[in-house]
């Protein structure tokens, strides 16, 4: 990820717009529409929903290996 972020990648708005379950709009539509607190707000809402479904996901993990 570091090379992307060294060649300018944005991952402020790709993170977002990339996201396999949870895509908030088009690129067009944050770069037009998202304040950077909008953007902020959003990644933090998508770690705590992500940490939620790990926390989960071990949870409902066959135990005993």
């Amino acid at each position: 990820m570091q090379a992307t972020v060294d060649e300018g990648v944005d991952w402020l708005l790709w993170r977002l717009v990339l996201h396999r379950d949870r895509r908030p709009g088009t690129l067009s539509e944050i770069r037009q529409s998202w304040s950077v607190n909008d953007l902020i707000d959003a990644h933090m809402a998508l770690d705590a929903i992500e940490d939620i479904e790990a926390n989960e996901a071990r949870k409902n993990a066959p135990k005993g290996r």
